[in-house]
């Protein structure tokens, strides 16, 4: 080789790495803008799911959001730069955009952004969009990990999703059930054994059936109905989160008579639960709270529940699995839950309360048959407390109102 080819071929060398920098940066811009876009999409479809609109709207606000601001900021780059010609300023606007703001508000927002995103998910996996919604959960922090097999002893569930949702169970619902709820924890003692001993279907139902409540409550879109059960003789009644969520006036049938007065006591959205107090003059007994982590698989479940408005409705089956599901305890049973259940009570064969039934697992165009989910009533023991400082009075209407 000439000593006049050297200087040429020096040169090449970076010219070479110059082009597989450039390939790289192109890539990696590329998966960035991509996956920015769909970490993007569900960050803004997570903040609009608070307007409470459908799956629809909420997605098209998002990508206007989401197309329309990086469109501004690079009409604004161009005019202060003054190119005629964006050449790579817009695809690196667009990366930035789609990268920056899901980490400002998945990683520094994480506090307020995790349950925003756990709800979007649940949304998303109702709609039959499990992938979307198992992206919403990661973004969250939560890996939504289930059992491998209904047939197990139940305490093999996989618990792959935040040790620390079993570890705060175990520590705060010894000092939580400390509460008002004396009254009820002191009805757990039966026999010569000090034991509770397993009762028929029918006494249990005989039991109980004063303390399950029928709820009905009314919104801007319609009526709505749910049950509930009194935990104690206060005339406090745990439901679900949904069923008196955005309720613009809620009654309560206790044993036959409507309460005059309903007071919201507190209410967990991620658990999807509620408690409510009513004033009345002589409420039922309260049910007894019982301790979840002793189930077993296979065990017998009663639900007692007003599934489409057919009040005082006592249906059975087994408990199928203990699950983790989209971060959250819960409890499979094939005790067959229909709108209306939500709320209501699920009993181990001694009479106490176990769980509180919230759902039918699957979406509109994903449905199997008796695949029904229940928070268990430990979950519900956190929230107990001796008074409630933010309690605020709920609007009631008339009797004459609705189907019972």
């Amino acid at each position: 080789m000439s000593s006049s080819d050297r200087p040429a071929t020096q040169a090449a060398a970076p010219s070479s790495g110059a082009r597989a920098f450039k390939a790289v940066f192109a890539v990696t811009k590329a998966v960035a803008i991509v996956g920015g876009f769909a970490a993007c999409l569900l960050s803004l479809m997570a903040l609009f799911g608070a307007l409470q609109v459908g799956l629809t709207m909420r997605a098209i606000l998002a990508l206007v959001v989401a197309v329309l601001v990086p469109l501004g900021l690079i009409e604004l780059a161009l005019r202060v730069s003054k190119r005629e010609r964006s050449g790579g300023l817009a695809s690196d606007i667009l990366a930035i955009c789609w990268v920056v703001f899901p980490l400002l508000f998945v990683g520094v927002a994480h506090g307020t952004s995790s349950p925003l995103l756990l709800r979007e998910g649940d949304r998303l996996a109702r709609a039959g969009m499990s992938r979307s919604a198992h992206a919403a959960y990661l973004l969250a922090g939560v890996d939504a990990v289930t059992s491998g097999s209904a047939g197990g002893s139940g305490r093999g569930v996989a618990v792959k999703a935040k040790a620390k949702i079993k570890t705060k169970t175990k520590t705060k619902t010894k000092t939580k059930t400390k509460t008002k709820t004396k009254a009820a924890l002191a009805r757990t003692v039966e026999g010569k054994d000090g034991k509770r001993r397993v009762i028929s279907a029918a006494e249990l139902f005989r039991r109980n059936k004063p303390a399950v409540v029928s709820i009905a409550v009314k919104r801007l879109t319609g009526g709505g109905s749910g049950t509930g059960f009194i935990i104690d003789d206060r005339g406090t009644i745990a439901t679900n989160y949904h069923v008196v969520h955005h309720a613009k006036a809620v009654r309560i049938k206790i044993d036959g008579k409507w309460a005059t007065r309903v007071y919201l006591l507190a209410e967990d959205s991620h658990a999807d639960l509620a408690l409510l107090r009513v004033e009345s003059e002589a409420a039922p007994a309260p049910v007894v709270l019982g301790d979840p982590m002793k189930i077993e698989v296979g065990e017998r479940v009663v639900a007692i529940g007003n599934p489409l408005g057919l009040d005082h409705t006592l249906t059975d089956g087994v408990i199928s699995a203990r699950r983790v599901l989209r971060g959250r305890r819960l409890i499979q049973m094939s005790a067959p839950v229909s709108p209306g259940n939500s709320g209501g009570p699920l009993f181990n064969m001694r009479g106490e309360v176990i769980g509180i039934n919230t759902a039918q697992y699957g979406g509109p165009w994903m449905r199997a048959q008796n695949l029904n989910l229940a928070v268990p009533v430990d979950v519900l023991k956190k929230m107990i407390k001796p008074s409630y400082p933010k309690k605020k009075l709920l609007e009631t209407y008339g009797s004459s109102a609705g189907t019972w």
